[in-house]
């Protein structure tokens, strides 16, 4: 019976592929890799993440092997733990805590002979039929199934290109340990999402000294807590970052919230993503509610000098890591100055760039709202589904126990204002919930930290002349860049009264 923790990655995803065919063999992984280069920065942010996201894979990796040196601890390695001194000790305390008992994570002994290898930096490792090679240093990857990876001989602190590295060596071991082909290739740069040579790759401008505009975190679910990670990784960036989420954690959250270890269930989200910049200079404020709530709260927790400006509905730099059409367009409809949003769908994550101007689109526009039955035909459409049907609705929208009782109850005999109504109408609007992983989650909110920090430093003219839109593909291990149009019927960036808003709050001409 698959776990809770396991739940939503071992459904069927949108083709209707299952993640449940998992191999013979042992599904164990050993993660090691060269010591010079697990002795920097770089080296240790991929480590970090690799273990981080290995100890998520619940009912996939049964264990998790921990070969690396004894070495110093860069700083912002671990975000929102205290300094720690020892790396071998760190990743094994690291992983113990995300994987808690469903995943046992050890030191490595010679007896061990893992399904499959990651090796950190370059070098070699054989034993076992899967290695897969991984490398970075700033924002540039190499991830590797068919070749070592060169020795990237690293000085960046920067945590972008590690930790993209780290979701598609993560995946390559997700996918082979359910049965699927593992092979991966990609050596490319996250500043420009092209692909080349290693020496041909861009560089970039590194985002250490970077100032942050006052920014809105609305969703501190699995993109928004993986994008408030890697703020909170990167070293020497300063700012006032508002985050903003109503829930609290549950167990289906385990396996891909970065936020959260495995015994932090029934948290507020908004809550844990602060936790995160506690070593930091980002100062955060949190605030468990909605975004429309947040706006109109006198006792909302923020400063005086950023609540002036709000005052004004200046909301002037927003990211998006919310899930829902509704909420996207709740967002939109203040007329933001920068959108950039984070999203998954299956094996593809995507980050985007939105505008009110030019031939971009805006948050709105391809994003309408959902048809919703009413509570009567959504009560009179589970009531017709025979106890099996109702069973794979419950499923479907990843009902807990306490759910699935109270709206049996109360379809036997319905009372308004019943737990099992509430329950009910909390599910329709939400809608069916997602196949979704940690990997691809952490890489959406990786790319979208990356968007959000180059458009800080090379203002978001830069972002929009070389394509809104942002892809990795994990099928197919490859990244790239697209033009998402304009909408000419939306609601929000078609409309006159809009654009003058848009005129009055950014004073555009």
């Amino acid at each position: 019976m698959t776990s809770r923790s396991a739940n939503r990655h071992l459904r069927p995803n949108s083709t209707g592929e299952q993640s449940d065919r998992l191999q013979l063999g042992p599904c164990t992984v050993r993660v090691t890799g060269d010591t010079s280069y697990l002795s920097t920065a770089a080296g240790q942010h991929l480590a970090q993440m690799t273990v981080n996201l290995l100890a998520r894979q619940y009912d996939v990796t049964k264990e998790i092997y921990i070969d690396v040196p004894q070495v110093p601890v860069a700083s912002h390695v671990f975000p929102g733990c205290p300094p720690t001194s020892n790396l071998s000790t760190a990743l094994l305390e690291w992983g113990k805590r995300i994987a808690g008992p469903e995943i046992r994570v050890l030191e490595h002994n010679l007896r061990a002979a893992p399904g499959a290898i990651i090796y950190i930096g370059a070098g070699n490792a054989g034993g076992t039929d899967l290695v897969i090679n991984v490398t970075a240093d700033g924002w540039r990857l190499q991830c590797s199934t068919e070749k070592r990876v060169v020795d990237a001989n690293s000085t960046d602190t920067n945590p972008h290109g590690p930790y993209l590295a780290a979701c598609f060596a993560a995946g390559a071991i997700f996918r082979y340990f359910i049965g699927g082909d593992p092979r991966t290739d990609l050596c490319a740069s996250l500043w420009d999402y092209k692909q080349g040579p290693w020496d041909a790759l861009a560089v970039g401008r590194a985002p250490s000294g970077l100032s942050l505009p006052t920014t809105y975190l609305v969703g501190a679910g699995a993109v928004g807590a993986g994008l408030a990670f890697t703020l909170a990784a990167t070293p020497n960036i300063s700012g006032d970052l508002i985050i903003i989420d109503p829930q609290r954690t549950e167990e289906t959250n385990r396996n891909r919230l970065l936020s959260m270890h495995y015994d932090q269930v029934d948290r507020d989200k908004a809550s844990l993503a602060y936790d995160l910049f506690r070593y930091t200079n980002i100062r955060a404020y949190p605030y468990v509610g909605r975004w429309p709530d947040y706006t109109a709260d006198s006792q909302r927790r923020t400063p005086a000098p950023i609540r002036e400006v709000e005052r004004t509905y200046r909301y002037e730099w927003v990211l998006s890591c919310v899930d829902r059409n509704a909420h996207r367009q709740a967002i939109a409809t203040y007329i933001p100055k920068v959108s950039i949003g984070g999203s998954t769908l299956d094996l593809t994550a995507q980050a985007a760039a939105y505008s009110m101007r030019g031939e971009c689109e805006c948050l709105a526009c391809n994003h309408p709202l959902p048809h919703l039955l009413s509570t009567e035909d959504l009560t009179q459409k589970l009531a017709s589904k025979t106890q099996q049907e109702r069973r794979q609705w419950y499923d479907g929208h990843d009902a807990s126990p306490q759910q699935r009782a109270a709206i049996e109850e109360f379809l036997v005999a319905p009372t308004c204002g019943s737990i099992g109504e509430q329950a009910l109408i909390a599910l329709g609007r939400e809608g069916p919930t997602d196949w979704a992983v940690g990997f691809v989650s952490v890489a959406a909110a990786v790319m979208q930290s990356a968007t959000y920090l180059r458009g800080v430093a090379n203002g978001m003219n830069a972002i929009l002349t070389d394509g809104s839109e942002r892809f990795a593909w994990f099928g197919k291990a490859n990244l790239g860049r697209s033009y998402a149009r304009r909408n000419p019927t939306c609601d929000v960036c078609t409309s006159s009264k809009a654009q003058a808003r848009y005129d009055g709050l950014w004073n555009h001409v």
